[in-house]
């Protein structure tokens, strides 16, 4: 369905061109240097997630490494984004495991936060099992918390109790079905649960959301951080300003930009058809 998927891109692509940075490292950089200018920081990630063999998991390997190294060369006020699928993980955990270690290992020395980015890809047992082990040795490692996943009463429970990084996002791979809840209401939730003893990201499409959620997170300012994606409103900027808030933005760069605009740009049906005729199926699979 080659005209159908054109199509599709087309549509995509009037979503996301004003939220990613480009396709090169450099564009990332130059877009991370005007945010600090404006007193914002970023969390920067690579689109690339089609990883077949072990070529292309090194390739991922070293184009974060580099990233990470330019981060700190730089002096810039960035976090990494990484995905274990990126990494090789659906190829061989240890493959993955090894590669995410190296690149912990030189986030670690170059003072850069490195984010484990929840996907589908990749089980939350097993994303949550990643991050266990290599909190307490690289402790600038973050994760991202799926916030409408129907386990993230026991995710949160299984978390190191203090000094973590953690990332709530209601605009994640694998929504829980049924009557999904406010997310301000889940934000708030496990803000409070989560944000007296360590910094706590809220990472939302939504301005209107965030704002809500960041007025009533009930913590202290210093360990919230609010964080939206590249493109965002500048009123809505602002209004964040005013308050006073540690404000970060979601960076995303690289050619492999469609599955980035239909997972984290698009909701329900639209995700659902999109998806269906990027993947091949025929109109009948997708318009039920």
């Amino acid at each position: 369905m080659p005209e159908e998927q054109t199509f599709v891109k087309r549509l995509a692509f009037k979503f996301v061109r004003k939220r990613i940075a480009g396709a090169t490292l450099n564009s990332a950089l130059e877009t991370t240097k005007e945010l600090n200018s404006r007193g914002m920081s970023s969390t920067i990630t690579f689109l690339n997630d089609h990883v077949r063999d072990g070529i292309k998991a090194r390739y991922n390997l070293n184009s974060y490494l580099q990233l990470t190294k330019q981060v700190s060369r730089l002096n810039l006020k960035s976090g990494i984004s990484v995905r274990l699928s990126q990494l090789g993980f659906n190829i061989s955990e240890g493959m993955a495991n090894k590669g995410l270690e190296d690149l912990l290992s030189v986030a670690h020395k170059s003072g850069v936060h490195a984010w484990l980015e929840h996907e589908s890809a990749v089980d939350t047992g097993s994303l949550l099992d990643a991050y266990s082990s290599y909190h307490e040795t690289f402790p600038n490692t973050g994760i991202e918390l799926p916030l409408r996943s129907s386990h993230i009463a026991e995710i949160v429970r299984g978390l190191p109790r203090r000094g973590s990084l953690l990332k709530l996002t209601a605009h994640s791979y694998g929504y829980s079905k049924g009557k999904a809840r406010d997310p301000v209401e889940l934000y708030t939730s496990y803000a409070r649960k989560l944000g007296k003893s360590n910094s706590v990201y809220i990472l939302e499409n939504d301005e209107k959301t965030l704002y809500a959620a960041a007025s009533r997170a009930g913590i202290p300012k210093s360990n919230l951080i609010v964080e939206l994606p590249l493109g965002c409103s500048s009123k809505w900027l602002k209004r964040f300003a005013k308050r006073r808030l540690s404000m970060g933005v979601y960076v995303p760069y690289g050619k492999d930009w469609v599955p980035y605009a239909i997972n984290r740009l698009t909701e329900g049906r639209i995700r659902s058809i999109a998806m269906s005729v990027l993947n091949g199926e025929t109109s009948g699979s997708y318009a039920r």
